[in-house]
């Protein structure tokens, strides 16, 4: 896909096209992004519901000991300074527990905290995450619904409801964390 038009492909992951975040991930790799390349995996792990342990995991991030890896650490960084991308790239990190313990309340935070300041995946992924629900969590659908036509006010495709009510409905196989 990238190959064609680099702008018209990153149009697309930005629209939300679900099934381009690994491909555009992979563009990042070659050009040697590592940081690009991690958000775009998490953004696939997240929409397709990949556990932490497949083997679709983002590049290592794991901690060290009591040491957080520097990809992430950065990411931390940015993310309190309100970055609104790195808000985002934190809550699917904690929603995952990849890098970090698995925190899906404070994902949650995150993402709404970033789709406060307009952005998209944060929007979207709150609307996810409040749709379908996470350990420790209830789902709430009326807040999702919110979240989401947030999400679709910007064009976001797979915000629209015959989307997203099909995405947080309980997959038909899931993975086991």
């Amino acid at each position: 896909m990238l190959r064609a038009s680099w702008r018209r492909g990153e149009r697309a992951y930005l629209d939300g096209n679900p099934y381009a975040f690994h491909e555009l991930a992979k563009a990042y790799r070659q050009q040697g992004d590592a940081q690009q390349a991690l958000r775009w995996d998490l953004r696939g792990m997240i929409y397709e519901r990949y556990p932490s342990s497949s083997s679709r995991r983002p590049d290592a991030v794991a901690a060290q000991g009591d040491t957080v890896h520097p990809r992430v650490a950065q990411i931390q960084r940015r993310a309190e300074r309100g970055d609104a991308d790195a808000q985002v790239d934190l809550g699917a990190l904690l929603e995952k527990g990849v890098g970090l313990p698995r925190d899906p309340a404070r994902a949650l935070q995150l993402y709404q905290r970033a789709g406060a300041k307009g952005n998209v995946f944060g929007q979207y992924f709150a609307g996810l995450l409040l749709g379908r629900g996470a350990p420790g969590m209830e789902k709430d659908t009326d807040a999702a619904a919110h979240w989401f036509a947030r999400a679709e006010a910007q064009h976001f495709y797979m915000a629209a409801p015959s989307y997203w009510k099909k995405a947080v409905e309980p997959p038909f196989f899931l993975f086991s964390e």
